[in-house]
Parts: structure tokens; sequence; C-alpha cells
């Protein structure tokens, strides 16, 4: 839904005697798309947004910073947070090496993955940029998106021949397999606007619900969930020195504290940071506003 209808949305719930819950998954007037518009439509936009959200019987959110500044902003009670974390999985054999079967690496490669959107301020300019003082290691761009054809062209560059790879998108059904199949998720996001600093992204909770070990930007959002789970490392996203860094930290480490890592991101799946869990507030919220069990 766009800002621009919430309200409209909002009309049609109080007519037809319906409930309306406003689903926030950004602080969408401090992402990219919208924090270069005209200040006055701005302005107009997040009145539209403060008007519909003060209608709507719940705001539902993703993360406890994004509910502290949208209570704040809009004027409503406290968001409902729901994370997006994927389904909780037991994996009873090691993962595949779908990566290297598929792209016929050596044995002993190592793989560092960067999975969603290929866009500005992922981090992905940066990740192609800190490669290179990786030893041993490719990294892995599987995504779709506008800067597809600009990644491909860096990874055509002599200098990276053989060491970025680009990949499609796989079905959300078979995505886990692959991401168990890396060696290191990486997502150092970008702090270029507020959205950015506080979002926590579904790649973080993908990785640790297959126990890899992950790569993060050292942003409120983030850095919270990784320093509280020691599920993996932190770096300076704007840093491809910072960010290879951490890359061969934990890629060069004992096999021991490897393990440390993954068992620390399958232990908080298991616990919080998954969708079963999630879902318990969620069908308890829809059963409080309508009044009837779900």
């Amino acid at each position: 839904m766009t800002l621009s209808r919430l309200g409209l949305a909002a009309e049609l719930a109080r007519r037809h005697g319906g409930r309306l819950v406003y689903d926030a998954g950004d602080i969408y007037l401090e992402t990219t798309a919208y924090v270069g518009l005209h200040p006055l439509l701005r302005a107009w936009l997040a009145r539209l947004e403060r008007q519909g959200a003060r209608r709507a019987d719940r705001v539902v959110t993703v993360n406890d910073a994004y509910a502290r500044l949208l209570a704040e902003r809009l004027g409503v009670p406290s968001p409902l947070v729901i994370m997006n974390c994927p389904p909780a999985t037991e994996r009873s054999r090691p993962p595949a090496r779908r990566f290297h079967d598929q792209l016929g690496l050596p044995a002993d490669r190592r793989v560092v993955l960067y999975h969603g959107g290929f866009s500005r301020e992922r981090g992905i300019e940066e990740l192609i940029a800190a490669i290179g003082a990786v030893p041993g290691a490719v990294l892995v761009l599987m995504g779709y998106g506008l800067l597809e054809d600009e990644i491909r062209a860096a990874a055509d560059r002599p200098e990276l021949s053989g060491r970025v790879f680009v990949v499609p998108a796989v079905p959300p059904s078979e995505l886990l397999d692959w991401v168990a199949a890396a060696d290191v998720v990486a997502m150092p996001i970008q702090p270029t606007t507020l959205n950015h600093r506080f979002t926590t992204p579904n790649k973080l909770f993908e990785a640790m619900t297959v126990g890899v070990p992950v790569v993060v930007s050292d942003l409120p959002g983030m850095a919270t969930i990784v320093r509280e789970t020691g599920c993996g490392l932190l770096c300076d996203p704007t840093d491809p020195g910072d960010i290879a860094a951490a890359i061969r930290e934990i890629l060069d480490a004992p096999p021991e504290r490897r393990r440390g890592w993954s068992e620390a991101g399958l232990a908080a799946a298991r616990g919080r940071y998954n969708w079963e869990r999630q879902v318990e507030a969620l069908i308890a919220e829809y059963g409080r506003i309508t009044g009837r069990p779900w």
C-alpha cells in the first residue's frame, strides 16, 4: 500500500465495518525512494501517513527501533513488532556445496554471499571492492535488480576474474538451502538513510536460521542483534578494508570459533528469531482487534 492510499483504506474500513492494520515494514519517508523528494511533498505524505495510521486499529512493524520511531512520528501507541524471520528449520546433514557445483569452484574455495536486491546503498559495491583482500574466497551476488548490468561489468574486470560471480535469485522454497551453502553471509548496508541505520533485513535472519556466520554493518538495527546473539562480526560498511578484515577473521578462524558463531545463530533462530514465534503475537492481535479467535 502506498502512503497516499492509506487514508482511503482507513475510510473503506470505517464504511464497511472492517478493521485496518497498517503494516509499516520500513520508515517509508526515510527510505531512498522518499528522502530526495521535495520537502513540501514529503510533508504532505507525512501528514497522510500520520492521519491514516491514527485511524488504523493497529500499526505493525518489523523491529523495536522502527516501533519507537513510528510511535513518535505517527502519534500512535507503540506498534506491534513482528520480525521478518523464516520458519525454524532442522538440518541433520551438512549442506550441499551448491555454489561450488554450479560455478565449478575448487573444493577449498570459500564463498562470501550477498543475496537480495541489486540496488545502491546495500553495500554491493563495497563488497566487490573488498573481495580482492580476502585470499581464497569468492564473492557470490545472488539476486536481481537495477544494478545487475553494472555488477556484471565489474565482475568481468581482469583484476576480479574468478573472484566475483553473479547468479540469479532462487525460489523462496529453495533459498535457505542456498544460503546454507555459503561460508559467510555479508550485508554491509550503507548508513545513508535513517531507515538503513535501523534496518534488520530478512537476510540476517536467513543466515542465522541455517547457521552461517554473518558480517554486517555496525549500525543500530543489525548490530544490536549480532551483539546479542554472537552470530557474527560487525564492520564499518563504508570501508572495504574493514569489511574484508571481518570476512577474513571469520574465514580464517579456528574451527571451534566458527562453530561458535554458527551455533549462536542457530540457537537464536530456534528461540526467538523464527516465524512460528513471531506469528503467535500477530494472530493474537488479530483476535484482539476483531473480537474473535484466529
